[in-house]
């Protein structure tokens, strides 16, 4: 195993200290939504949960929650750049993680709308044999099976060869094609439509559909989704600057479970550009607030019957807790009923989250790597990244203290 990928020249113990501290504002970034937000009536308090998890060492966070009674509140807190000690910006561009599925699901539903595909399809209808014929269950899989994650597929980068090879070296470049052949002629988890199990697999499938139907993936999301909604801090593969767009934090991840952050910047970066389908965009809270808003509560993305059944639970045995939607998932908890994505990689952690009941957003977005096992991922995303039940964590911190009075 190559050492020289798990050496770092930064490394920052973060106290939460009050200081001054310089911020750049990115472009495209509204005034007023910091202006408002500073008059909310809930302003300190969304800010001193935000503190309260930076004074436990997460380097930065930025948020947004909406409700129809109190509007748009934005805020951010820690870092963005831990090395210039530049402040983390309401406006500051993230990589999106896995958040980026519900985005494929949704352009999938609306090709479905035009005729173009029908969900209830095989993908060996769309996909070559020779690629079908490794995959496991690859001639049974259907499209809606790859939305929701009940096609049995397993999950390439949970494979210990892909692990072993990405820890090797984290700034290697991997190809759709990569991914899935870590995955090659495994044993299926189950029948088609009967047992979860969470794939990045299911998602690279998908771009790979839709690149067959619509000519580019990435070109449907741009034309589908970003372009229609005015989404001025959102990049995936096409648009200009999605390299490096203006605003992007620096990325960070607590290797050792000491709190000690080393800068995965680079390592992030390579990673965000290799991923199709499962992973690979960026973009602001406030732009991915737009898409949530536009999906869930203007309903101007989909139609009624199309947002229906993303929002119809595949009923699986057994299965408790987190269940799966299209693109997304649905969990109650005694407070609360909510439809979000988590996402998380080795230089980032997000949740992306409506409340139907309440008809809120809550968009909670950071620069460490919440895909590394560590104190920071569990406080941050709780249960879905194996806290013991019952354990403090952000997300749900900052929903209890949305719905206090």
């Amino acid at each position: 195993m190559k050492r020289a990928s798990l050496v770092f020249v930064y490394a920052f113990f973060l106290t939460g200290c009050s200081e001054n501290i310089p911020v750049v504002s990115p472009p495209n970034c509204d005034p007023a939504l910091i202006e408002t937000s500073a008059k909310h009536p809930k302003n300190s308090r969304y800010k001193a949960v935000l503190q309260k998890y930076i004074n436990m060492g997460i380097p930065g966070l930025s948020a947004l929650i909406y409700s129809p009674s109190e509007g748009v509140w934005v805020g951010a807190a820690g870092y963005s750049q831990l090395e210039s000690k530049t402040a983390m910006h309401p406006c500051n561009v993230f990589m999106s993680a896995s958040v980026a599925k519900l985005y494929h699901a949704v352009a999938v539903l609306k090709l479905q709308e035009a005729g173009r595909l029908n969900i209830n399809d095989k993908i060996d209808k769309y996909i070559p044999s020779s690629l079908c014929d490794q995959v496991p269950n690859g001639h049974e899989v259907t499209i809606k099976s790859l939305l929701n994650h009940t096609s049995g597929i397993p999950n390439p980068t949970s494979q210990l060869k892909f692990l072993i090879d990405y820890i090797q070296n984290f700034k290697k470049h991997y190809s759709s094609h990569e991914y899935i052949s870590f995955i090659f002629n495994k044993k299926p988890f189950g029948t088609v439509g009967q047992t979860y199990h969470y794939s990045d697999a299911n998602y690279i499938l998908v771009a790979l559909i839709l690149d067959q139907v619509y000519g580019s993936h990435a070109q449907a999301i741009s034309d589908l989704i970003i372009r229609p909604l005015g989404l001025r801090n959102t990049y995936y593969k096409q648009e200009a600057n999605f390299d490096h767009p203006a605003g992007l934090v620096n990325s960070y991840a607590d290797f050792y479970g000491d709190k000690t952050l080393q800068n995965m910047s680079e390592e992030e970066q390579i990673f965000n550009k290799s991923n199709e389908g499962h992973d690979g965009m960026k973009f602001s809270v406030h732009d991915n607030y737009l898409f949530l808003k536009a999906l869930f509560i203007d309903q101007t993305l989909l139609t009624t019957a199309s947002l229906q059944l993303l929002q119809t639970e595949e009923k699986v045995a057994g299965l408790t807790g987190r269940r799966p939607l299209l693109g997304c998932f649905v969990n109650n908890t005694s407070s609360y009923t909510q439809i979000y994505h988590p996402g998380g990689t080795i230089g980032s952690a997000n949740y992306s989250g409506y409340l139907p009941e309440q008809k809120a957003i809550i968009i909670i977005c950071s620069n460490f790597g919440a895909a590394v096992s560590s104190d920071f991922s569990k406080a941050f995303l709780g249960p879905d990244q194996g806290a013991k039940k019952g354990t403090p964590y952000l997300v749900d911190d900052l929903i209890k203290t949305f719905m206090e009075p």
